[in-house]
């Protein structure tokens, strides 16, 4: 009876940590992915102690009763597995904000070629800093993609360049990157000084 308890609280534990990774993932492509995992881990969770249980009959005939116990008692530890529940959607968590992040600078126009998220580990999912290393700023981006829906696909278009042609990168200046703070700062609701832009 308390095998079937302690599987049990394990089955609406992982319920409730699924339900809440879904829940944390933002709407992208690769949500479907991700779902398509944690199904699978919750059908792991439910399944695997009940095959160890069947299997373990067969052990009972052969063994000392005690000594399963041990083993299954270590072998299904709770408190491991939330752990590794936990830091799994951590990771996953921080990823998306990532991506997310990414591609909202890239539509502000901002090419970012580095971004990092740190979230505290203290199961509030805050944001504790965020770092981003910005690669060009693209400022035609918006009109850029009102002109292509407006004007027709071309074809082809050459273009040549002499050697005695320099193309320069614009730079991105210190109140541009301010800028970029600032839009951070209101995204995500993390102060200011916790924000690096390079």
């Amino acid at each position: 009876m308390q095998w079937f308890r302690a599987w049990s609280e394990g089955i609406v534990i992982a319920v409730i940590i699924t339900t809440l990774i879904e829940m944390l993932l933002p709407e992208n492509t690769s949500k479907k992915y991700i779902k398509t995992l944690l199904g699978m881990f919750l059908m792991y969770i439910i399944i695997f102690p009940v095959i160890n249980k069947i299997s373990w009959l067969d052990v009972e005939k052969s063994l000392n009763f005690n000594k399963v116990i041990e083993t299954s008692t270590n072998a299904c530890n709770i408190n491991e597995l939330n752990n590794k529940i936990d830091n799994m959607a951590l990771k996953i968590y921080e990823k998306n904000l990532e991506d997310n992040l990414k591609e909202r600078l890239d539509n502000e126009g901002y090419i970012a070629e580095y971004v990092s998220i740190k979230i505290s580990e203290d199961n509030s999912y805050n944001i504790e800093s965020v770092t981003v290393k910005l690669s060009d700023k693209n400022e035609n981006k918006k009109q850029e993609k009102q002109a292509y829906s407006i004007v027709e696909v071309v074809k082809q278009i050459n273009v040549k360049i002499s050697n005695n042609e320099s193309t320069t990168k614009e730079v991105i200046n210190e109140n541009e990157k301010e800028q970029v703070k600032d839009f951070i700062k209101e995204l995500y609701s993390v102060p200011k000084e916790n924000i690096s832009v390079n």
